[in-house]
């Protein structure tokens, strides 16, 4: 960092910034605005956060004095010998964050346009049952007729469908009706004797 000093000897013809000349023109004085500010654009500069162009126009604006890229170039080559390699770190840093920021955010959008088709897809959903409702209890009378009107014209289909179905499984359903039977035959007798004794029970309280 520049340090404010009282006056230094001019060396060269050039005024370096952040200095004038003292009355006699021997000294040269600082401005601590200036010097401040440039201390300020050394560090951005240094961090990545502006080239040698943008910060010499940005100190142009803000202290009214022109001061070149090829000139902060050589403050800080003489501050900072290896200040590149520090703005090529602090680069690759922010390039990494901002590629970090810019993967959560596509992230977040993707999950959001994901919560927005399932919200989208409800709702049509729900649109449609609501439809189905309405028209249902418009048009009870239409529905009812159009399902009598097909059970009678498949009626015949049905039949013909259920008695090939059972020729077909004829012997099986007649193995499983006597597996069935003879597994049972105790638990049926117990149940039909359980009730006679209730029949009877009920025709003594009767008579």
């Amino acid at each position: 960092m520049v340090e404010l000093i009282k006056g230094k000897k001019r060396t060269s013809s050039t005024i370096p910034f952040g200095y004038e000349l003292s009355n006699d023109k021997k000294l040269l004085i600082p401005i601590k605005s200036q010097i401040d500010k440039l201390n300020e654009i050394k560090i951005l500069i240094l961090k990545g956060e502006f080239s040698l162009r943008a910060a010499a126009e940005k100190l142009k604006k803000t202290t009214k004095r022109k001061i070149s890229h090829v000139g902060l170039r050589r403050i800080l080559d003489n501050e900072y010998p290896l200040w590149k390699d520090t703005i090529k770190a602090e680069k690759a840093k922010i390039q990494l964050q901002s590629r970090k920021v810019k993967e959560f955010k596509i992230k977040k959008e993707q999950e959001q346009k994901k919560i927005d088709k399932e919200k989208r897809k409800k709702e049509n959903y729900l649109k449609m049952l609501e439809k189905q409702k309405i028209y249902r209890k418009e048009n009870k009378e239409k529905i009812r007729r159009a399902q009598l009107s097909y059970q009678k014209k498949n009626e015949q289909k049905l039949k013909k469908y259920r008695e090939e179905y059972y020729e077909k499984n004829k012997e099986k359903y007649k193995e499983y009706s006597k597996e069935y039977w003879s597994k049972n035959a105790l638990k049926r007798k117990k149940y039909y004797l359980m009730q006679d004794n209730d029949i009877r029970k009920k025709k003594k309280e009767l008579w």
